[in-house]
Order: C-alpha cells, then structure tokens, then sequence
C-alpha cells in the first residue's frame, strides 16, 4: 500500500479551490482578487516543494547508482585479476610460455 502524501493532497485540494474561485468570480458572485491570489500561491507553492522533493530524490538516487556502478567495475576488476592467474597457473601447470 501507498503511503499518503501530504504534498499531493494540497496540490489537489488547492488546484480545486482555486478552479472554484475563478469560476465563482466569472459568474458574479464576489470572490476577492485576494483570495484568488492566495488560492494561487498556495498552489504554486505547493507544485514548487513538490518538485524540490523530487528532485532530491532524484540526487540520491543517482548517487546511489553511481556508487553501485564504482562497485560493480571494482569487482571486474577483482575478477580478471582472479582469471589472469587462474591462467597463468595452468600455463605453469602446462608448461607453457
């Protein structure tokens, strides 16, 4: 199960007050310039944590990529240096120059 965000539940919440308030405005009934702005900021703001968080997600994430990747050609590194002497012992097993 999802965890609840809080974040997105804003989002929607403000989005939809600010689409009421626009609509309330056009069709005469008094809703300030104020409110509005305010339905708008708090939306704006909103998508703006939104994107902050993600993109620090994204930061860690690709950090953590980078580490596995560093990782991951050390033991290639690790493993040819294990095949180059499994070979050269068969050589001398064998032998061969």
């Amino acid at each position: 199960m999802k965890k609840f965000n809080w974040i997105d539940a804003i989002i929607v919440l403000s989005f939809l007050l600010l689409v009421y308030l626009i609509l309330v405005r056009i069709f005469g009934n008094s809703s300030s310039d104020l409110q509005i702005m305010i339905g708008l900021l708090t939306f704006l703001g909103s998508l703006t944590i939104k994107s902050i968080m993600l993109s620090f997600n994204l930061n860690r994430e690709f950090g953590e990529t980078r580490v596995n990747i560093m990782n991951s050609f050390n033991n290639i590194k690790d493993d040819m240096t294990s095949i180059k002497e499994n070979i050269n012992s068969i050589k001398k097993k064998l032998k061969i120059k």
